[in-house]
């Protein structure tokens, strides 16, 4: 999934300036919020729908992603970056992400969203998996990108090593082993 940041951790007036000169937002964002917003309800734009029957009776609608069929391998790349007038700009908030994710919250399945409705087809609850087994997900590797712009940087990464039992950082060829903390205190890219 392709995710995009709330609008309030995307906004220069939570920035402050750091040591280095660059801004970077002082607000952590969780990634539950990010998971919300993709799939949140969202309004589309004016009354364009109409009805076969009545043309004349134009309505507005709305759309709503879910997760259908939840993958084995769940890769969550995290939009840091965004564009700004003629200039790309890196959104630099921290993400709070978890060593395990119930992604259960944000599926639904095919059957269930007919019969999940307000009778206007609005889906009332995505909550609806009984068993959430299937949908927990544990952590095995977070990508970093380090540097200011869209088109330069470095790119690290932070794998699981079952062989060591442990974390290891990976930048370029320089293997170490690293904590949890490290990971999850990491500005994650693609988890």
């Amino acid at each position: 999934l392709s995710l995009e940041f709330p609008d309030r951790y995307q906004s220069n007036t939570n920035n402050t300036q750091s040591s280095t000169g660059r801004k970077s937002s002082n607000i952590p964002c969780n990634l539950k919020d990010i998971l919300n917003l993709f799939t949140s309800v969202e309004d589309l734009e004016d009354e364009i729908y109409t009805c076969d029957h009545c043309p004349t009776f134009k309505q507005t609608a709305t759309k709503q992603f879910s997760i259908v069929n939840p993958p084995e391998v769940l890769r969550l790349h995290l939009k840091r970056f965004r564009f700004c007038g003629r200039t790309w700009q890196k959104i630099t908030s921290h993400v709070i992400f978890p060593m395990e994710m119930n992604l259960q919250p944000f599926c639904t399945t095919p059957t269930n969203i007919a019969m999940e409705t307000d009778g206007v087809g609005v889906i009332t609850d995505l909550n609806i998996f009984e068993s959430t087994n299937d949908l927990v997900y544990d952590l095995a590797s977070v990508i970093v990108h380090h540097g200011a712009g869209f088109s330069c940087g470095h790119y690290t990464a932070y794998c699981w090593n079952n062989e060591a039992a442990s974390w290891i950082h990976c930048n370029d060829t320089r293997l170490s082993r690293c904590l949890p903390e490290d990971v999850l205190n990491s500005q994650a890219y693609v988890l």
